[in-house]
């Protein structure tokens, strides 16, 4: 079959649906209808095609349009007909699934979503099904201003930004998008002028007409803008225009009814149409089994599900802790020098502000071992070396009074008379900038880091390093600077951590800068999903030389990771 038979009186070549298609109509006109038919002869042409449904109109395509014979064997993925049932979190799970040529095609009911959570299903599944397609799939977005609004809310952008990539580059990935719309005005004007073919039903509101004449200009000369204007608003139930300038194609078209059964009709007390009997047979069993491997991959490499497992893990050894009776001797494995000098600062730093109790053993084994390649690097002598220990010379050495004279320099030192200081008298401005800073992060900073986090060149980032070094507040290592323990005594009650989950996201939420901060909230609003570069830019309107160098600051202060797949939100905005 090489033709798409709408109606009677027209045929359009399968090309025809290779371009993104735009049917467009007021409420009861006839636009799902149209858009039906075509799904009709794609799949009688072979074509695949996948349908995200906010109206619970299209599970019918499974029946016969009288409901006594099977329809097409489509999958429905929820809602109250669904074969299997949906689920908010499952969008890159159904993208996989619908991006491969051997799954059949189906039907996403998305009615059974709030707002927020198709908006979270529908960015992590169009931003996937881009990156994953590789095949010819005609994707059919009803209501498609839901997926693509011309003015987007609050969260939203990240979603509007994968519609759009799908609209303007999907055909090289082999999308072939079919948007349906009653309100032309609210759905983005970047992706419908994306259309090849506009199918237009009656329309009345001027807004939207105006929206359509923003393509009709682009399109068409004046004589056909004039006529199609004239005549759009009367235009009978069922009838349309189709306008294609590269078939090319304008006129009038009464379109065919349904082979399938018309689920989209809105149900009366006098009219009211039977349930369908009979519906095309589908493997749900291959399908389960396929779609539940997926969920298992998927949560193994979620960030929330592992969280789950540390937690869970953690309060097993509590709880193990407690059961174990005290003893009264416990042998201890030998440790190296720099085990105990780390050691030794955990235990002064829980002193001064606490320690997280639920740090988990590979953070723990980490952190020691870093705190042993430090210790090296400085040249501290082993534990048996010092005054007291085993075998020990009882004088100390030179080295370690040099070591001992560095950590005690009193705060309030002459080194520092004469230095304009904190309003508390504690520490000159920029270094307790520098050091609050660090010690803000753990883990240790990146000089580079510390640039962004604190703003100072690096002329300056570096002197204010070397003085808190002298004074033994920070250690300055191969690659990451730590605070010692008397750093955050140093820094006094003042001192605050930073805060953790939505506390944190609200923290720096109001301190970024414009483009950090919008590129971070699209980023989080698509979390725990990864957005690609290219999204992220069509969500924010940022070329690609201003994202890169707010994404570059963003990863400076931890608040996302980066990999090949793109930008994700970073764990801890979410712990």
């Amino acid at each position: 079959m090489t033709k798409l038979r709408v109606a009677t009186d027209l045929a359009l070549p399968l090309s025809a649906a290779d371009d993104v298609i735009a049917i467009l109509g007021r409420r009861g006109r006839g636009k799902t209808t149209t858009a039906a038919v075509i799904v009709e002869e794609l799949h009688a042409a072979g074509a695949r095609f996948c349908v995200a449904d906010p109206t619970d109109a299209w599970w019918g395509l499974k029946s016969s349009r009288d409901g006594k014979s099977p329809g097409i064997p489509c999958i429905v993925m929820g809602g109250e007909h669904g074969d299997v049932p949906l689920a908010p979190e499952s969008g890159e799970i159904i993208a996989d699934f619908v991006a491969d040529p051997a799954s059949p095609s189906c039907v996403l009911e998305l009615k059974q979503f709030t707002q927020g959570e198709m908006v979270r299903f529908m960015t992590a599944f169009l931003a996937r099904l881009y990156h994953r397609n590789a095949h010819p799939l005609h994707l059919v977005l009803d209501e498609a201003d839901q997926f693509a609004p011309q003015r987007p809310m609050p969260g939203e952008q990240a979603m509007l930004g994968a519609a759009q990539r799908v609209t303007k580059m999907g055909r090289s990935k082999g999308l072939h998008p079919i948007l349906i719309t009653q309100r032309p005005a609210t759905l983005s004007k970047n992706v419908l002028t994306q259309a090849g073919m506009l199918i237009s039903h009656a329309i009345t509101g001027p807004q939207d007409r105006k929206a359509i004449d923003e393509w009709i200009k682009a399109n068409a000369d004046e004589g056909e803008r004039e006529k199609f204007l004239a005549e759009l608003a009367g235009l009978p139930r069922g009838t349309a225009y189709f306008w294609s300038p590269d078939i090319p194609i304008f006129r009038q078209v009464a379109v065919r009814d349904r082979k399938t059964f018309d689920s989209s009709a809105t149900p009366g007390q006098a009219t009211r149409t039977p349930q369908p009997k009979a519906l095309a047979a589908v493997d749900l069993d291959a399908l389960k089994v396929r779609i539940a491997a997926t969920i298992e991959k998927a949560k193994a490499d979620d960030p929330r599900e592992l969280r789950k497992t540390i937690n869970r893990l953690e309060a097993e050894l509590a709880a193990a802790k407690k059961a174990t009776p005290k003893v009264e001797r416990v042998e201890v494995p030998a440790v190296t020098p720099g085990e105990i000098t780390r050691l030794e600062q955990i235990v002064r730093n829980i002193g001064v502000v606490g320690l997280e109790l639920s740090m988990s053993a590979d953070k723990i084994a980490t952190e020691m071992r870093r705190g042993g390649r430090a210790a090296e690097g400085a040249g501290l002598e082993p534990r048996s070396a010092r005054k007291g220990a085993v075998g020990s010379n009882p004088t100390p050495s030179a080295t370690e009074s040099s070591q001992r004279d560095r950590r005690q320099v009193p705060v309030s030192s002459p080194q520092m008379r004469g230095q304009k200081t904190h309003s508390n008298g504690s520490l000159p401005l920029g270094e307790r900038r520098v050091l609050t800073a660090i010690a803000q992060h753990r883990d240790g900073v990146t000089r580079e880091q510390l640039t962004v986090l604190t703003g100072y060149k690096r002329s300056s980032r570096d002197t204010y390093l070397q003085r808190l070094k002298e004074r033994g507040l920070v250690h300055v290592g191969p690659s990451e600077i730590v605070t010692t323990g008397d750093g955050v005594i140093a820094l006094g009650p003042d001192f605050e951590p930073l805060p953790k989950g939505r506390a944190l996201r609200d923290h720096w939420m109001e301190r970024l800068p414009e483009g950090e901060r919008r590129i971070l909230d699209v980023l989080v609003q698509a979390y725990p999903h990864t957005v690609s570069r290219e999204i992220v830019s069509d969500a924010t309107e940022y070329k690609r030389s201003s994202r890169d160098t707010y994404v570059q600051r963003l990863k400076s202060r931890r608040l996302i990771t980066t990999n090949s797949d793109g930008i994700r939100a970073s764990e801890e905005l979410f712990s």
